[in-house]
């Protein structure tokens, strides 16, 4: 019987792995979090759009090497069960996907180890092995929708064919055809069709294919 979903999107930043904000741990482990700080509360009033806040945050990184940068994010761990679900999701027949408003330094790491299949996130323009302080936003926030429904095209999918998975609403696409929620905070997840603490991320499979029968 062919299957009812056909892809599974992750979050990154808070889902798979245990930072919420990969930005954060960049201006916290660099010695910029106290400016980073004041560029969310001007993202957060209105005062600027998402592409100003991270060409902001970026540029002040501008002159460091792309290589320390790598090695600060060996540093950043994977959550709970992570590696067993996703391993198991690839031997269900699933393809993967990320799609992060957070880095690619960090993205394309996880899509390495672990073997997701696409991978969409922002990038840092490096020139010469050196941040330039640009950056390529091609995930936006919110607005990951965008992202999510160009991938969609791209592969020729239905929507309501993939999974979605995050700590944030905006990770649960609205035209999704199953949304999971893993809660943080008092955050509501209104369109969520499965809310699960992160201890039960290992459950993840089992109630994917629970909705593959009720097709």
């Amino acid at each position: 019987m062919a299957k009812r979903y056909r892809l599974v999107v992750f979050d990154l930043d808070g889902t798979i792995v245990d930072e919420e904000s990969i930005w954060e741990f960049l201006h916290r482990s660099l010695g910029t979090w106290e400016r980073g700080q004041y560029h969310r509360e001007l993202f957060r009033k209105g005062l600027i759009d998402y592409k100003e806040w991270a060409l902001l945050d970026a540029s002040l990184w501008r002159g460091i090497s792309i290589g320390k940068v790598r090695e600060i994010i060996e540093d950043v761990s994977y959550n709970p069960d992570v590696v067993e679900v996703v391993s198991k999701l690839k031997t269900m027949g699933y393809k993967l996907a990320l799609i992060t408003a957070g880095l690619d330094v960090l993205a394309k790491r996880v899509k390495r180890e672990l073997g997701f299949d696409f991978q969409i996130s922002n990038s840092l323009v490096v020139l010469d092995g050196v941040i330039t302080g640009d950056v390529k936003v091609r995930v936006p926030y919110p607005g990951k929708w965008l992202a999510f429904n160009k991938l969609c095209r791209k592969l020729s999918l239905n929507p309501t064919s993939v999974v979605a998975i995050g700590d944030d609403p905006n990770d649960l696409f609205e035209d999704a055809g199953l949304k999971i929620a893993l809660v943080r905070g008092d955050r509501e997840y209104l369109n969520a069709d499965v809310r699960l603490d992160k201890s039960e991320f290992y459950k993840i499979p089992r109630i994917i294919e629970r909705y593959e029968k009720t097709s």
